[in-house]
């Protein structure tokens, strides 16, 4: 019998952000499912909380690793409205800081980068059945204060790991 594969799961996070004159950088997020294989329904909620569990898991053909890929879109504008660039940040382990919710250590857990700097690859691996918060970071480019400059915000959602 050959090796099982991961299941799989993409995520849209569209943003709606602002920096403001003094330089704060505030945003939101909706998410939604893209896809996922093996073919599953509610995993993805709008709030953000991904709900592993809800995988239509098929242990012939699958192994309980998914990879979650999240994929931005949306927009970022400075003070006068103007749309600004924005993305995950290059360093994959920057893009999301992953916790346990049962305040102990993560295991299994893996940000890698995604095909651009707009989406972010989650290798969960699944060893322990548990649910972590996860946080996703996004950078801005600005002109300002410093030509060259970003300014970092975050999104917070939860996982919830399998639990089956």
């Amino acid at each position: 019998m050959g090796t099982k594969q991961d299941m799989t799961l993409s995520i849209q996070v569209t943003v709606s952000g602002t920096v403001d004159a003094s330089g704060d950088f505030t945003a939101t997020a909706t998410y939604a499912q893209l896809a996922s294989d093996p073919p599953s329904d509610e995993v993805v909620h709008s709030d953000g909380s991904v709900h592993l569990d809800h995988m239509a898991f098929d242990g012939k053909h699958y192994n309980k690793q998914t990879d979650i890929t999240f994929q931005l879109a949306g927009t970022v504008v400075d003070a006068e409205g103007n749309s600004l660039p924005f993305s995950f940040p290059v360093d994959p382990a920057q893009a999301i800081l992953i916790t346990g919710r049962d305040g102990k250590g993560v295991d299994g857990l893996t940000p890698v980068a995604g095909d651009s700097v707009q989406s972010v690859l989650l290798d969960d691996e699944d060893k322990k059945n548990r649910a972590y918060n996860y946080c996703l970071s996004i950078w801005a480019r600005t002109d300002s204060p410093n030509p060259g400059d970003g300014l970092g915000c975050t999104l917070d959602p939860v996982i919830v790991n399998r639990t089956q």
